[in-house]
């Protein structure tokens, strides 16, 4: 059942990105999944970069194009300090990566603190 339920959530990840309707998309999932995740994906023509999270999860960042896969890395992986906090232009460039409104992520950023009043 599980493995049922996760392909039919990547695969219509996949539809979107495939489609032009999503540039990304991001899904956690129990790691012991995670080959099969994998290979959903690149039967889908997708990519993906994952990080193993605690507690055997994973994350998993679903994309078709290279230039997607830079930006991931530099918005999740290049960060040395487990205590980073993001600055207000990394929660701007993805909340657009994964396909925002201007009006969420303005909404955002005023709800945790970063500004205060976006509108």
């Amino acid at each position: 059942m599980v493995n049922e339920c996760l392909l039919g959530i990547i695969s219509s990840l996949c539809e979107q990105i495939n489609t032009g309707t999503k540039l990304v998309a991001e899904i956690g999932i129990d790691k012991t999944y995670l080959a099969y995740a994998k290979k959903i994906i690149q039967d889908e023509n997708c990519k993906t970069l994952f990080k193993i999270r605690p507690y055997k999860r994973a994350v998993l960042w679903i994309y078709k194009y290279n230039f997607v896969a830079v930006l991931i890395k530099e918005l999740y992986f290049n960060k040395k300090n487990s205590n980073y906090k993001p600055s207000v232009s990394d929660i701007w460039i993805s909340g657009k990566l994964f396909g925002y409104s201007d009006f969420e992520i303005g909404k955002y950023l005023k709800e945790h603190g970063y500004i205060n009043e976006p509108f």
